[in-house]
């Protein structure tokens, strides 16, 4: 992605981090001294009205009230458009959207979204997610106010890698409250015809786009990275997903991410990519396993099922047969595990007809009951044979 980059616009020496939801420019520090060090101009402004810091929105969030989607990604279209040459865009949460809408408007050389909230037309919704912003968004009224977070709600969608101690430490000094109006834009985004989240995904003139997730995001996981990056599979633009990284702690600075060699593309504290695992195939088998021979020890499988003359003998006096899985393994030495065992007897109604077929044939279906023929003529007092026949348990 660096090498498209560096054809199609030249060597950017600038970029721009955009800072996500119930977050500030200060949740970058680490990363802005990282990059100054690698030579680049950093910036990190602020969403409009949110000048104040950190310390004063606890106290006051009431400019973040009706603020909006539209307004956020102006503000930060009218900062970019007056710098000298175009930057690297690198948004966190719900600033990884703002990028995306950013380069489709034609800002910018290039786009990061890191762990991104999702644009119109992601229809991803993991359980952990509405969690997360259920407490702001069960209520319609919080639209036009400001959605704030309890330490314990911090902890679980932000901090969830850390200790509990130390995320009360950055509630207290990176926190503030989010924009309500913003959040319910966004997740009603597919719910809205003129949605203000909305990107153009077929765009062929759009920069190269980056997303990058973390295997233990809560808030918003890889599966909605995934899907918004097929989105654009449609669009010529260079678009890419990298997954394996941990949830960021923008506050301890960035990482390197082993494998990657971009240009100052990194994640956060404990960032790594997790070893890819290749499991054996498990395939689900009842009876004897072809692997095994009648001498060995596993040619049984549990329950007596060895051989068909004991499974006969097992079926015929009601024992439950046990579902096993046949794992791959050298030969000779067969691995059957037991994955369930059917329910204990129970009366199960069983019609006229196939009653009497499993009486002539001398079988059941069901190895754990016995049928029982109806009747023949009326039926008398709830004792009676009726029409219809049951299996009764021994």
């Amino acid at each position: 992605m660096s090498a498209t980059v560096q054809q199609t616009q030249g060597q950017p020496d600038t970029i721009v981090l955009i800072h996500g939801m119930w977050m500030t420019p200060r949740s970058w520090q680490g990363w802005i001294a990282r990059y100054e060090q690698a030579g680049y101009r950093v910036i990190a402004p602020t969403w409009p009205g949110l000048e104040g810091g950190v310390e004063a929105l606890q106290k006051d969030p009431t400019p973040l009230n009706n603020l909006g989607v539209k307004d956020i990604v102006d503000h930060y279209e009218r900062i970019i458009r007056a710098l000298p040459t175009p930057p690297i865009l690198m948004g966190h949460s719900f600033g990884g959207a703002f990028v995306q809408m950013l380069l489709d408007r034609g800002v910018g050389a290039a786009g990061v979204a890191i762990h991104s909230a999702p644009v119109k037309g992601v229809y991803t919704l993991p359980f952990t997610t509405i969690k997360s912003t259920a407490s702001t968004l069960l209520n319609p009224a919080n639209v036009k106010r400001h959605a704030p977070m309890t330490p314990e709600q911090f902890h679980y969608a932000f901090t969830n890698t850390l200790t509990q101690e130390e995320s009360d430490e950055i509630y207290r000094t990176q926190y503030i409250p989010g924009s309500g109006r913003a959040l319910f834009q966004g997740a009603l985004a597919n719910l809205t015809p003129r949605s203000e989240v909305t990107v153009n995904l077929r765009n062929d003139a759009r920069a190269p786009l980056l997303f990058l997730s973390g295997d233990l995001d809560v808030i918003l996981p890889a599966s909605i990275q995934r899907e918004n990056a097929k989105r654009y599979a449609k669009s010529s633009a260079v678009t890419e997903v990298r997954r394996g990284a941990r949830p960021l702690a923008l506050h301890r600075g960035p990482a390197r991410l082993g494998g990657h060699r971009g240009p100052g593309l990194e994640l956060g504290r404990g960032a790594r990519r997790r070893p890819q695992l290749k499991f054996p195939v498990l395939k689900e088998t009842r009876g004897v396993s072809p692997r095994a021979s009648p001498g060995d020890p596993g040619s049984t499988l549990p329950g007596g099922f060895g051989s068909s003359s004991q499974r006969s003998s097992r079926q015929s006096c009601g024992t439950p047969r046990v579902p096993t899985r046949h794992r791959a393994s050298p030969p000779g030495i067969p691995v059957h595990v037991p994955t369930s065992v059917l329910p204990p007897r129970r009366r199960v109604p069983l019609g006229h007809a196939r009653a009497r077929s499993a009486h002539r044939r001398g079988s059941l279906q069901a190895p754990d009951a016995v049928a029982v023929a109806p009747r023949r003529g009326r039926a008398r007092g709830p004792r009676g044979g009726g029409p219809g026949a049951h299996l009764r348990a021994r």
